[in-house]
């Protein structure tokens, strides 16, 4: 079994920078596209940890 940590590592950032850039003088553009990008890849690197590991 896959521990935690890890599975937790490979998740995408949430939201919440996206809502301190909003509060805080940040570059909204590109948090939210680190956003957009974290999401993404987290799609395909769970997708592959879990045919690597067995569990698809």
């Amino acid at each position: 079994m896959m521990p935690i940590s890890v599975l937790e590592a490979r998740m995408p950032i949430a939201i919440t920078p996206f809502i301190l850039a909003e509060l805080y003088p940040m570059e909204r553009e590109l948090i939210a596209f680190g956003v957009v990008i974290s999401s993404v890849l987290s799609m395909l690197t769970l997708s592959g940890l879990m045919i690597l590991v067995g569990v698809v």
